[in-house]
């Protein structure tokens, strides 16, 4: 088990910095955001990439499930390469067909959707955009299912530095507002997809498997829902914000949600991506169950200390990197949200053991119900407590699915989570937060001193109540060893297998 321990954080440290260097480049640009573009605007923004976001989803009938599910089974093991040209030529075409459908619809009813007059040709370029997302995402797909996460990690940065000078150029020098941001992906996408084609190619048959492609749609249809109601459960609060109030409070809103989702791309995001091809991989193997239980405990401590750090130093971080004031407006709520997300995590992880089982409906059904509980009482408490009803929807919702699916993976697959080492991680963090924001202290340097001392002691917290068991408590020594011995970096860095 600790091989598979080792290799999931050495995954999710390669997938971390590849998703980091895509959320870096959202705060790099936040300065210049904050100087040529309005709160508004950068509201209208959000509502383009929810809508990227949930057409994306769509666009392959939830056969990204099924890749990740069937590329290593074993009765399919041997075919895996006309598995994804199958895969892979069907995307392109169902990507094909949604976006132009996307675009006739946005076309005719963008002033519904967005409340606001679109220029045409933004539309063009946005919708050029997810398509040209998609090419490259379902490659990047393919690398995590054959677990070359340092091989993502390059492309991902390179997508950083080749977005990050085109947005800068578009923004300042041709004043192309927030179309330069799809204008500047959309190149980029290509530029990867071009240097992608000989990857394609090694890794296709050109096989057209009918039956197992059959066989695949069956199996993730339900979850073409679950994914759908998924990211709406996650992003759908902004267009009820749209609704009631305005485009400034969007963006404000917005704003914190980014700030909070540090937790979901450096944490949430690449340990997902990391550990599910390893637990799909050993899912037959003896000793996975235990390995689960052990990981979901590590994600929890990992998420909570990070959604601590974000919570404390939110305001810190906004106002470093903007001076505009009309974007400090939700930074209260960064909290509540990094708390959803955490949740949001968890819930992800316990849909592993369901699919394992192929238990898709029972997924889509959950999440359809909590969807719609999400509209219902967002609907409530927006009008009446704003953003901050929003936020508190958010937790709500990821708390009671992810009670929801640990119910079934218990019954499915006799899994028993650590609860009280769970419970205690989010109240140490929850007592932390309330302890430090409530210290009276003038001095801003000080203020800093003392929030950083509380987050260096969260993990303190575990050795003196007992919550980390003995075996674990050698490997982290042995870990400090290792870190405390900067002339040793080098040779141990060495030693890791990064292919």
């Amino acid at each position: 088990m600790l091989n598979k321990i080792k290799l999931t954080i050495k995954n999710t440290i390669l997938y971390a910095f590849g998703n980091m260097g895509v959320k870096i480049l959202g705060f790099i640009l936040l300065p210049l955001y904050g100087k040529y573009f309005a709160i508004g605007e950068y509201g209208l923004l959000t509502l383009f990439e929810i809508t990227a976001d949930l057409l994306i989803v769509v666009s392959s009938l939830g056969l990204d499930h099924a890749l990740r599910r069937w590329f290593w089974d074993k009765e399919d093991i041997k075919s895996q390469k006309s598995l994804y040209y199958t895969y892979y030529l069907f995307s392109f075409i169902s990507t094909l067909v949604l976006c132009l459908t996307g675009y006739l619809i946005l076309i005719n009813y963008h002033t519904i959707i967005f409340k606001n007059g679109i220029d045409i040709n933004l539309l063009q370029i946005f919708i050029f955009n997810i398509f040209a997302k998609t090419l490259v995402s379902r490659l990047f797909l393919l690398m995590r299912s054959k677990q070359l996460a340092l091989m993502q990690t390059r492309y991902l940065l390179l997508f950083l530095i080749l977005t990050l000078i085109q947005t800068i150029i578009y923004v300042i020098y041709f004043d192309l507002g927030i179309k330069s941001i799809f204008l500047a992906q959309s190149i980029s996408y290509i530029i990867l997809f071009i240097k992608l084609l000989s990857f394609l190619n090694d890794n296709i048959e050109p096989v057209f498997d009918k039956p197992l492609l059959l066989k695949m749609i069956k199996y993730s249809f339900p979850l073409l829902f679950s994914g759908l109601f998924s990211t709406f459960l996650t992003l759908g609060d902004r267009f009820i914000i749209k609704f009631y109030s305005t485009l400034a409070d969007v963006g404000n809103y917005s704003l914190a949600y980014k700030i909070s989702s540090i937790i979901k791309l450096i944490v949430v995001t690449s340990f997902i991506q990391a550990f599910a091809y390893v637990y799909y991989r050993q899912m037959s193997t003896a000793g996975n169950k235990r390995f689960f239980i052990k990981m979901f405990s590590y994600y929890t401590i990992v998420a909570t200390y990070m959604g601590l750090f974000l919570a404390l130093f939110a305001g810190d971080i906004i106002r470093l990197l903007t001076d505009n004031p009309d974007y400090y407006q939700n930074i209260g709520i960064v909290p509540i949200l990094c708390l959803g997300i955490v949740f949001g995590g968890s819930r992800l992880l316990l849909t592993l053991p369901l699919n394992k089982h192929k238990k898709t409906s029972i997924i889509s059904l959950s999440l359809i119900s909590a969807s719609l509980l999400n509209i219902l009482l967002n609907i409530i408490f927006i009008p009446r407590f704003g953003n901050l009803g929003a936020a508190i929807t958010t937790v709500i919702c990821q708390l009671l699915l992810t009670l929801v699916f640990y119910s079934f993976s218990k019954k499915l697959d006799k899994i028993q989570l650590e609860t009280r080492r769970l419970i205690a991680t989010y109240l140490i963090a929850i007592s932390l937060y309330f302890i430090a924001v409530n210290i009276p202290v003038e001095s801003y340097f000080l203020n800093l001193l003392i929030k950083f001392t509380i987050c260096l002691s969260f993990p303190l917290y575990f050795y003196f109540l007992k919550l980390i068991d003995p075996v674990e408590l050698l490997n982290v020594k042995l870990f400090w060893s290792k870190l405390s011995k900067p002339s040793k970096w080098k040779e141990n860095i060495m030693k890791i297998k990064w292919h």
